[in-house]
């Protein structure tokens, strides 16, 4: 392996875990940024100021119930929704039933929320502390169970939620139809740009890499290549995917492999099965450039 390689290497750091996290907390953050969050929470407290569980409706006046359940709705619900998208990253490629795992999920976010709303109850109740707190928590851990299900029950079965198609601007003549984005520019942050130097696979992730930086993206290799497949770029290893217009130089190297230097440093080994479709690619290239 070669200096730059080792280098690329190790650029992952923490590895599958740093990956899971950044793509879990990137996820939420866009789901947080939907009204259908915010609609959603706002009709489950107001629902429950009416209904008033945990007995609150005989133990708090209306004002103290909107705030008990509007902190403590906030607050489980920023929870559930790291678990319920954490779960569903953890198991990306589905080796676990779906519906135990988001159950098993939600148990780590019952701790928390039994703290929360223990905690509200004894400030805001005017008979001080739970009377009950086992059955609080029972009552607790079998409402995140279903909710962490429910959450995860929408995707699998409906599928990931795109963003809302914008609406059409009328216009004097029928205009082309712009070409399709690819998923993976959908996933890669808006400051990396999209002009792709390489992509390399990490588990259930692939690392994209552009002249601005790299990320890593819950996507699998074979998808991506398949979704680039009107791209000038190639499967140059089990592991990589290549721009072609990033390609500077194709080596041998000293153990008799061969491997090719990106216009941004990064030196990526070519496999053996693929070195007469790169160098027969990369004349076509230089041919058409001339």
């Amino acid at each position: 392996m070669t200096e730059n390689q080792g280098k690329i290497a190790e650029e992952p750091g923490a590895g599958i875990w740093r990956d899971w996290v950044y793509s879990t907390l990137r996820e939420t953050r866009e789901t947080l940024q939907r009204p259908f969050f915010w609609t959603l929470l706002a009709t489950g407290v107001a629902l429950t100021v009416v209904a008033g569980p945990f007995g609150t409706l005989a133990k708090m006046s209306l004002a103290l119930r909107v705030v008990f359940w509007g902190v403590g709705l906030l607050s489980t619900s920023l929870i559930m929704t790291v678990v319920v998208i954490g779960a569903r990253h953890v198991n990306a490629d589905r080796r676990y039933p779906w519906t135990l795992v988001s159950a098993a999920a939600a148990l780590f976010a019952v701790p928390p929320a039994f703290v929360i709303f223990y905690g509200l109850n004894s400030a805001f109740s005017r008979f001080g502390a739970p009377q009950d707190p086992l059955r609080m928590l029972i009552e607790l851990a079998t409402i995140l169970v279903l909710m962490s299900i429910v959450g995860n029950a929408r995707y699998y079965v409906l599928g990931p939620q795109s963003p809302a198609p914008a609406r059409p601007v009328a216009v004097p003549h029928a205009a082309e139809p712009a070409p399709a984005q690819p998923l993976l520019f959908e996933k890669l942050p808006r400051e990396l740009g999209r002009d792709l130097v390489c992509l390399r696979a990490q588990d259930h992730y692939v690392e994209a890499v552009t002249p601005r930086g790299s990320t890593n993206v819950l996507m699998r290799l074979s998808d991506a290549e398949r979704d680039l497949s009107g791209f000038n770029g190639l499967r140059v290893h089990r592991s990589w995917w290549v721009n072609l217009d990033h390609v500077v130089s194709l080596a041998r190297t000293e153990a008799g492999g061969m491997e090719l230097t990106t216009s941004t440093g990064m030196t990526i080994p070519v496999a053996r099965g693929q070195r007469a479709t790169l160098k027969a690619a990369l004349d076509q290239r230089r041919e058409a450039a001339e």
